[in-house]
């Protein structure tokens, strides 16, 4: 995904690069939109592992297109990769992982747990003094001074959470408490899939310069969406509420990767991009652990997890949304003189 980001950006110009990842996240958007009644359907008839297999021949296509594109790199940086960045990146990442993914059940006070933690905080330190130290660094530190990047990727990171909660939940719901089949879940899902596919062009027309704006206010359609399903009487309240979250967070999820494209230079578009989707997949693992409990519980406890899980994704939201209001007032202070034009300008090299 951070190379395909990068590819189209150096591929586009300036004046419709939003509007081509739009349609591209819309492009995307059709996936989800036939993934999960293709995969009921497949589940019932043949197996879900024949589900699994869907992903050959799209990853076939996928890179072929991309062996054709144009390239998209910084050519002030080496040809080799900092190893020990990516050494201690990906092990603080994967100890955060397993200590998301399994801290529930070995406690989170356990010996397990703890070491987890521990690993997680000092790779990540080391990475941290590693890549001050380093001239070609894995990761330009200097990215996290770029306040508006930073708080877009923190808040897609609440998006996504919140995304991955639907994505599992809401299926478990229609077939749980409100007693479809595979097949009739993935057939009622399909409008909250929907909007969700639309939500990308619709995002890629929005102007960079409104796009914390209208990402706060998708976070919000989307907390107030959650908390209705959450509460819903009937299932077509239930797929209005989750239809209306689908529309908010689609448009959420899309802006975090456009807006960051479009707040530094397009030569760190990979960085950058790479930098947003690791934060907001790691979120993803948060999502996941949100909805275990939904998925272990069945009949009435079912209902009640589900309806908790809801809620928290739109807290989730609900913090994104104020981050977003927060870093809208901090940039309309006094303070945007030149040296503060200057500054950010360095920021975002």
């Amino acid at each position: 995904m951070p190379a395909g980001l990068a590819l189209l950006t150096n591929a586009c110009p300036p004046g419709s690069r939003a509007r081509v990842m739009g349609r591209a996240l819309g492009i995307g958007g059709v996936a989800t939109v036939c993934g999960p009644y293709v995969g009921g359907v497949l589940t019932e008839a043949v197996s879900w592992r024949a589900v699994c297999w869907l992903n050959v021949p799209l990853a076939l296509v996928a890179a072929g297109c991309a062996a054709r594109a144009g390239e998209s790199r910084d050519t002030t940086a080496p040809a080799s990769v900092d190893a020990a960045g990516l050494v201690t990146a990906t092990g603080a990442l994967a100890a955060l992982a397993v200590l998301v993914d399994r801290g529930q059940f070995w406690g989170w006070a356990s010996g397990r747990s703890a070491t987890a933690l521990v690993l997680a905080v000092g790779l990540g330190a080391v990475f941290v003094r590693h890549e001050r130290a380093a001239a070609h660094p894995l990761v330009d530190l200097a990215l996290f001074g770029n306040r508006p990047f930073v708080a877009l990727t923190a808040a897609g990171a609440a998006a996504n959470t919140a995304t991955v909660v639907v994505l599992f939940v809401v299926p478990l719901a229609l077939q749980g408490p409100w007693r479809l089949s595979a097949t009739g879940a993935g057939a009622a899902f399909l409008a909250p899939a929907a909007a969700m596919a639309l939500a990308g062009p619709v995002a890629g027309r929005i102007r960079t310069a409104d796009a914390v704006r209208a990402m706060a206010g998708a976070l919000v359609l989307g907390a107030v969406a959650l908390g209705t399903a959450a509460a819903a009487p009937t299932l077509p309240v239930f797929l209005v509420a989750v239809t209306g979250c689908g529309a908010g967070l689609g448009v959420a999820g899309a802006l975090t990767l456009i807006a960051t494209q479009a707040v530094v230079r397009p030569e760190r578009a990979g960085e950058a991009s790479g930098v947003t989707k690791t934060v907001i997949t790691t979120a993803a693992g948060l999502g996941v652990a949100l909805s275990g409990p939904a998925a272990d519980a069945h009949g009435a406890a079912m209902a009640a997890a589900v309806d908790a899980a809801l809620m928290t994704a739109g807290g989730c939201c609900l913090a994104g949304a104020v981050l977003l209001v927060i870093t809208l007032l901090t940039r309309i202070r006094p303070g945007c003189g030149p040296r503060a034009r200057r500054r950010h300008a360095f920021l975002q090299k």
